[in-house]
């Protein structure tokens, strides 16, 4: 088993508040030895290694993009579009796999990289659009299930349909969730579809076997290396398609979101830790300058209990067009 660790990297832009360079902390904790041992001080080498062979994979809410109170108000932070389409550019494959439908996000993210809608049941790249046959026999299904709870759903609860799916939040009254997972559950036995929990949230979906895992094993499977950013308990399942890959010798990053809703699986399974869907973009700030080679200062911290002490030194160049698998 790899040691827990700890380590901060420096990286180039603004901080959280905006004021100056930014300051990435990760920390995580490996569940078995990798076939290649990581580098103690600079668990990203994997992806910064060969960029032409590494995919980025993410989340959206929550990772991406901060929780709001009426999910049809999210939006990716500021900068987040403009770096997915340069990271794009310089990795061989940058996807977001989301609980998210593909239009959603398609009119929030750039064409240049891979969607996968509702845990794989929809995929777009370009104008590219595809959904899985199965899952499409239901859609009627999932109309009238909405209908449904959105006639049963108390006051505070949001019913969003989302064409294959349909998701009930209880955001704003956390006090509800037994008796929305019990309206759910009710739903689900009338109409054949199934329940997944998530984020202050129950949703109903086809039996259609579908998870985020699927998605990184069909298209992290001919990379070399691949990291998965998420934040929720559907992102096990990416964690796990990692841990699969990894035994194959493929280079692989787990990086947990983390927040005062994480769940603690998730926060266990993950190499790396970042604050907030602003830490996440500082990451993903510091793969794009190790793509395009730039030297990324090292930072010892003051204030660091318990560290490996290993510093990340900075960047080695790597670079090639972007691309992807087939839909």
């Amino acid at each position: 088993m790899c040691p827990l660790r700890r380590v901060r990297i420096a990286v180039q832009g603004t901080n959280a508040a905006g004021r100056g360079p930014g300051r990435l902390d990760v920390r995580g904790q490996c569940r078995y030895r990798h076939v290649v041992p990581p580098d103690p001080g600079d668990p990203l080498a994997p992806l910064r290694r060969d960029p032409a062979r590494a995919g980025i994979f993410s989340d959206f809410d929550g990772t991406l993009s901060p929780i709001v109170a009426d999910p049809a108000l999210a939006e990716p932070l500021a900068e987040v579009p403009g770096l997915l389409q340069e990271l794009a550019r310089r990795y061989r494959l940058v996807a977001v796999v989301s609980g998210r439908p593909v239009a959603f996000l398609a009119a929030r993210l750039p064409a240049s990289i891979l969607l996968a809608g509702l845990y794989g049941l929809e995929v777009q790249h370009h104008d590219e659009y595809q959904v899985d046959p199965e899952a499409e026999r239901w859609r009627a299904v999932v109309s009238a299930a909405a209908t449904r709870l959105r006639d049963a759903a108390p006051s505070g609860v949001l019913v969003e349909p989302k064409g294959l799916s349909v998701t009930c939040h209880y955001r704003a009254e956390p006090a509800l969730e037994p008796q929305v997972t019990a309206l759910a559950r009710e739903a689900a036995a009338a109409t054949g579809l199934v329940v997944r929990a998530g984020r202050k949230s129950v949703e109903l979906l086809p039996p259609v076997r579908a998870d985020k895992g699927m998605v990184i094993a069909k298209w992290a499977s001919p990379l070399g290396a691949a990291c998965y950013l998420g934040d929720d308990l559907g992102d096990l399942a990416a964690f796990h398609a990692l841990d699969q890959l990894a035994a194959r010798g493929i280079g692989t990053v787990r990086i947990a979101v983390r927040s005062d809703e994480a769940p603690a699986e998730l926060l266990h399974a993950a190499d790396v830790t970042v604050g907030a869907p602003e830490g996440a973009a500082a990451l993903l700030r510091t793969l794009l300058l190790a793509a395009r080679g730039q030297h990324v200062p090292s930072r010892q911290p003051s204030s660091w209990q318990n560290a490996d002490h290993g510093w990340w030194k900075g960047a080695t160049p790597g670079h090639a067009p972007g691309g992807g698998p087939p839909l």
